[in-house]
């Protein structure tokens, strides 16, 4: 019997493992997707009570909603976890990755577009880590970044040891980003359709059954462990016109402006840190400060900020407060996510959204009494308008609230200003969040896949060996020898330490430079052109075909840094464009599923 259970484990790990093999198998992919919605569920689960639990080390409370209980602590027992919290950050992102940043919803979507559908798994749980210790201590973002991130680690991890082709790699992370949000948000159809609205950008049918699998099981596994009910209990409120429909088109148009202004303050504050005189690791405590400071004067504004978010759907707070805590969580989860205290958006951008649409709310029903429907379902629909416009996911927003909430008369309402919003700050702002994290990174989602893996690429991985540097003390004659015998048409000229000076091309000497009688006269320090910006072996290709083209250059030299300015090959711009039609045809084979795995 044991034998025999042996061999039936061995064949069916074997079976798993041929996946790569026979390109996207439906019913084995279909199993790894189940697979992975399971892990990330329990996943999710797990992170949550990290969170919980750090949270109740730090102010003495595992609940959601602790403003009150933040109220009744003493000054010092607010304001010093923050700060303690900041610090421990600070020293894990030092020592568990380095000093970069944790991971985020942009790191996934770059994975999707250039990694193969590949995440590390080991700096996905160190994200997450130090993302439980800054959600626990009360930092202003939202737990949904890391676990994103880390449920694409865990699907990375299944398609890894299936030994999966890119394409079947990219579903399966799907996959893990589908669980990720359904399991944090009991929202299945949303993780689905953000899985494949803003990750993989494709709704290709081949993804689509996987992904609700993952999706499903992710959702049950946390149902089971922690109940089915919406993220917030809200009263039923019905549209009390159809004229209120311009009302929530203006709203649309006021949630993308604060959408705009929130990512115009997260770009701000990551240039002030930037140009302080202290080492880039310290700003998550600047980031504690801020927040234990917050503590003391608007603890509404720490964590995730559900409970002030019930709040204003539930339309407790007046006006005025409303419009503080807007302004206020602008400005700390600018400070926080800029200074690496955390990753989150989305709930950052629910939290505003509700106080937005709340203050609305209020001033059109005391303009339109009677028109109006309570400002609570302004608030519901703010929620909606401006968290789509800051994740640019219009569809996966509205299915996100819509499920959130568990509303169904605002469904109108949602979608006309989700739209108004998206289109207004996709003209104004022109990029979404994570697309805005991408672009100052140097990649851009509206490139090809195969653009953006030319940007992975190096100049050092292609350049060529076969050059020729002269001094720049090399006569005229000499020069115009060598050049007819150079197969590319070009001499490198350096100085007496081997540093770069310039070029000389075929095509730089001018008839009057064929006379004999300046043979001795014109040196190489007279004709090398000077090139202004060098390529240097570590640029990606992109960069270097980009300065070759406007250049007008069919080969250029490559220089192993700016500093010392040393030769180390050249770069033609056929390798170049070699490489990028290499590429072409991968991403080809990979969308059809017949390239073999590397």
């Amino acid at each position: 019997m044991l034998g025999w259970l042996k061999g039936s484990y061995s064949q069916t790990v074997e079976w798993f493992r041929t996946l790569g093999d026979r390109g996207t198998d439906p019913v084995a992919t279909g199993l790894s997707a189940a697979v992975i919605g399971i892990m990330v569920g329990y996943a999710a689960l797990g992170f949550r009570i990290g969170v919980d639990s750090v949270q109740f080390l730090a102010f003495g409370t595992a609940a959601e909603d602790m403003v009150d209980w933040l109220r009744a602590l003493d000054w010092y027992l607010r304001v010093f976890p923050p700060i303690v919290g900041g610090i421990l950050v600070a020293l894990m992102l030092r020592s568990l990755l380095g000093g970069q940043p944790a991971g985020s919803v942009a790191d996934v979507i770059e994975a999707n577009m250039v990694g193969g559908g590949r995440v590390r798994v080991r700096r996905a749980f160190s994200s997450a880590l130090i993302s439980v210790m800054a959600l626990g201590t009360g930092s202003s973002v939202g737990r949904e970044g890391p676990m994103i991130h880390l449920g694409a680690a865990l699907a990375s991890s299944v398609s890894g040891w299936l030994k999966a082709p890119p394409a079947t790699a990219r579903t399966l992370l799907g996959c893990g980003v589908a669980a990720a949000i359904a399991a944090s948000f009991n929202a299945p159809i949303a993780g689905v359709f953000f899985a494949l609205e803003v990750v993989l950008g494709s709704y290709a049918i081949a993804s689509f059954a996987p992904i609700v699998i993952s999706g499903v099981l992710g959702t049950i596994v946390t149902r089971i462990h922690i109940g089915d009910f919406p993220a917030f209990n809200i009263p039923d409120y019905t549209i009390a016109s159809f004229l209120e429909v311009p009302a929530f088109l203006i709203l649309g148009g006021f949630a993308a402006l604060v959408a705009i202004a929130f990512m115009r303050c997260v770009v701000l504050a990551e240039d002030i840190y930037q140009r302080l005189p202290l080492p880039r690791w310290t700003n998550p405590c600047i980031a504690g400060v801020a927040v234990g400071i917050c503590a003391l004067l608007m603890p509404e504004l720490l964590g995730v900020g559900y409970g002030a978010t019930t709040d204003a759907l539930t339309m407790q707070l007046p006006f005025l407060a409303l419009v503080i805590l807007l302004g206020g969580k602008i400005v700390l989860s600018a400070i926080c996510i800029a200074g690496r205290f955390g990753t989150g958006v989305f709930s950052v951008s629910l939290f505003l959204g509700a106080m937005l649409g709340g203050a609305f709310g209020m001033l059109a029903t005391q303009i339109f009494p009677e028109l109006s429907a309570p400002h609570g379902l302004y608030a519901i629909v703010g929620m909606a308008a401006v968290a789509g416009a800051v994740l640019g996911a219009p569809i996966s927003t509205i299915l996100i609230v819509f499920e959130l909430t568990g509303s169904y008369q605002v469904t109108l309402a949602l979608m006309g200003a989700t739209a108004v919003a998206s289109l207004i700050a996709s003209r104004l702002f022109d990029v979404s969040f994570f697309n805005l994290q991408l672009k100052r990174r140097g990649l851009a989602l509206t490139d090809s896949r195969a653009r953006l893996t030319l940007r992975t690429r190096t100049v050092d991985s292609v350049m060529d060996q076969d050059y020729v540097t002269i001094p720049a003390t090399t006569q005229l004659g000499r020069i115009r020898a060598l050049l007819a015998t150079q197969r590319r048409g070009m001499l490198v000229v350096v100085d007496e330490a081997e540093r770069f000076i310039g070029e000389i091309a075929i095509n730089d000497l001018t008839s009057d430079l064929y006379d004999e009688r300046l043979d001795t006269l014109v040196l190489a320090y007279d004709l090398a052109r000077p090139t202004g910006k060098v390529i240097v072996a570590k640029d990606n290709l992109a960069q270097a075909l980009t300065l070759m083209q406007s250049r007008d250059q069919d080969v250029a030299p490559v220089l192993n840094n700016v500093q010392e300015r040393r030769v180390v090959g050249v770069l033609h711009e056929t390798d170049v464009l070699a490489a990028f039609n290499r590429l072409l045809i991968e991403n080809e084979e990979e969308m059809r599923g017949t390239k073999s795995p590397s």
